[in-house]
């Protein structure tokens, strides 16, 4: 359990997006970087989850949900490896992302990868990635992480 839940404040510390980014004329993608900061709070729900605020170049509320959670290596005991789902809703569309990351339930320090998958309205043709990066205390059930990544529309 407290793998799950360390690997899980790993994923907490999601992403979400709300670039204001539109379509290129010309139909290709149009990318842009983003960089901000999340913070977050663990949920009552199904094995665990969190909800947190996206600031900076993504502005929007993240739902993060944990789906597996393995340990790593005998020589890391701490460190276990995660792959989440995450929909970061904004107000021109949501925007779908599977997490893949690691957590350090020693240390609370995480680092997460957002692949996006998917999105509705504006985000509809999304794609890129976002690394995401920081800590998650799960005495008081809050984190904080940075992220910066890229996010292209068509």
């Amino acid at each position: 359990m407290k793998r799950l839940i360390a690997a899980a404040g790993a994923g907490l510390a999601v992403l979400g997006l709300s670039v204001g980014s539109g379509a290129a004329a010309s139909g290709r993608d149009q990318c842009k970087p983003v960089v901000g900061n999340l913070e977050e709070t663990q949920v009552e729900g199904d094995g665990f989850q969190a909800r947190g605020r996206l600031t900076g170049g993504i502005q929007g509320t993240d739902h993060f949900t944990l789906l597996s959670l393995s340990d790593t290596h005998p020589n890391t005991p701490s460190v276990s490896h995660f792959v989440g789902k995450s929909l970061i809703e904004t107000k021109t569309g949501d925007i779908a992302t599977i997490v893949s990351g690691a957590f350090d339930l020693e240390t609370g320090k995480f680092s997460d990868l957002f692949t996006i998958v998917g999105g509705t309205g504006e985000w509809s043709d999304a794609t890129g990635q976002i690394h995401l990066f920081g800590t998650f205390d799960f005495e008081s059930g809050t984190g904080r992480s940075d992220y910066r990544g890229e996010v292209c529309t068509k």
